[in-house]
C-alpha cells in the first residue's frame, strides 16, 4: 500500500492546485515512468511527485493506491494514471477534454475515491504527459482506438462494474466508441453507464469556424488559442493560464479538421439504445448546447439529460455551487450501480 502524506487532505471542492511556479516539464515526468502496470502502485520519484504536488493528487484519501506510467497504442505513447480505492465498487474511466489532462481532473477523482470508485485516466494524444502532434489528431477514429485499446487491456483489473465519463471532447470520444460500429475496432465490452458531461457535438460558431478552416486551413497548421471564460471559478482560469505547463497556447488545424469531419456523421446518428446521462450548463460558449441537447434526444432513444443553471463549459472545474450539483448527479447515477 503506497500511501501520501505530503500536504494536508484536502475535500474535493477545496482549491488543491499550487500557486507557486512548476518545477518539472512534460519530458522531465515522462523520463522517469515505466510501461503502465496498473497492479503495481508506483515509487514515484523527483518529478513525478514534482507533478503530483503541483496538481493536488498528493491531497487525496490516504487509502489511494497510484500507478502512473507509458502505454504505447500503435504509433502512439500515452500517460495513464490509475488511482485504486480500498473496496472499491468498480472503476470510473474519465475521458478529457480537449486542451485538458489529467492534472486538471483532481477534484472530480477525489469526489470519486471517495464514493469508493477507482478511476482510471489517460492524457490523450498531445496533450499533458502524453507525446503527441500538440492538440492534434488525425481522425476522431484514431482516439476511439486508443480508448478501446485502454479498456480492452486493463478490463480485468477495473471490478465488477465499468463506467465511461468524459468531459466535451472525451464525451465525444465516449459517443463514438458506442454509436459508430466502423469505429469498433476491438471487441465490445459491457459499458454499465456512460456519462457526458457538456458533450462535444457541434461546436459554438460553428459556420465560423467552418469558414475559418476553409480559409486557413490548407495553409496554416496552427491557430492562436485565446483562453476563454468556460469556468465560473476563477482560481482554476488563474491556473490554466498562468501557471499551468502543460498547456499550449495554439490550436491544431488538423484537430479542426478531424472534427469537421466528425460532426456530421455523429449528427446522422439515431435510434441508439442507452441511456446516457448528460449533464449541460446553460451559460456554456464552447458548445452549441441548444443545438446539439435536441439532437442528443433524437440519437439516443433513452438520454437523461440534466440541465444546469448558471453552468459553464468546464463542469468538471466550475464554479463550486455548480460543481456540486455536476458531482451529485453522478454520484445519484452511480449509486444506482451499486
Amino acid at each position: 500500500m503506497t500511501i501520501f502524506t505530503e500536504s494536508p487532505l484536502s475535500d474535493p471542492f477545496s482549491s488543491a492546485y499550487s500557486d507557486q511556479m512548476p518545477e518539472f516539464t512534460a519530458s522531465s515526468v515522462r523520463s522517469e515512468l515505466e510501461p503502465f502496470d496498473p497492479s503495481q502502485p508506483t515509487l514515484c520519484d523527483r518529478q513525478v511527485r514534482a507533478y503530483r504536488h503541483h496538481y493536488g493528487f498528493d491531497t487525496l484519501p490516504d487509502d489511494t493506491d497510484y500507478s502512473i506510467g507509458i502505454e504505447s497504442i500503435q504509433q502512439a505513447q500515452l500517460v495513464v494514471q490509475y488511482f485504486q480505492s480500498r473496496a472499491a465498487l468498480g472503476t470510473v474511466v474519465i475521458v478529457h477534454g480537449y486542451t485538458d489532462h489529467a492534472g486538471l481532473y483532481r477534484s472530480l477523482i477525489d469526489y470519486l475515491l471517495r464514493l469508493k470508485w477507482n478511476v482510471l485516466i489517460y492524457d490523450l494524444p498531445g496533450h499533458g504527459l502524453s507525446l503527441g502532434d500538440p492538440l492534434g489528431i488525425d481522425d476522431f477514429k484514431t482516439y476511439v482506438t486508443q480508448l478501446n485499446h485502454v479498456l480492452q487491456t486493463y478490463r480485468a483489473i477495473m471490478g465488477k462494474r465499468l463506467v465511461l465519463l468524459g468531459q466535451s471532447t472525451g464525451a465525444a470520444i465516449i459517443m463514438s466508441q458506442q454509436i459508430m460500429p466502423a469505429m469498433h475496432l476491438m471487441q465490445p465490452l459491457d459499458i454499465d453507464q456512460r456519462i457526458l458531461l457538456a458533450p462535444l457535438l457541434r461546436p459554438a460558431r460553428f459556420e465560423r469556424i467552418k469558414k475559418l478552416y476553409a480559409l486557413l486551413g490548407w495553409f496554416r497548421r496552427r491557430y492562436k488559442r485565446d483562453f476563454t471564460d468556460n469556468s465560473g471559478d476563477p482560481e482554476f482560469l488563474a491556473f490554466v493560464r498562468q501557471r499551468d505547463p502543460l498547456q499550449y497556447t495554439h490550436f491544431s488545424m488538423n484537430w479542426i479538421r478531424a472534427m469537421l469531419k466528425w460532426v456530421p456523421v455523429m449528427e446522422a446518428q439515431r435510434g441508439v439504445e442507452g441511456a446516457p446521462l448528460i449533464i449541460q450548463g446553460d451559460e456554456d460558449m464552447t458548445v452549441d448546447w441548444q443545438h446539439n441537447l435536441p439532437l442528443f434526444e433524437r440519437i439516443y432513444t433513452n438520454a437523461e439529460i440534466f440541465l444546469i443553471q448558471g453552468g459553464r463549459h468546464h463542469l468538471v472545474n466550475d464554479a463550486v455551487k455548480i460543481r456540486k450539483k455536476v458531482f451529485v448527479k453522478i454520484q445519484e447515477a452511480l449509486s444506482k450501480l451499486s
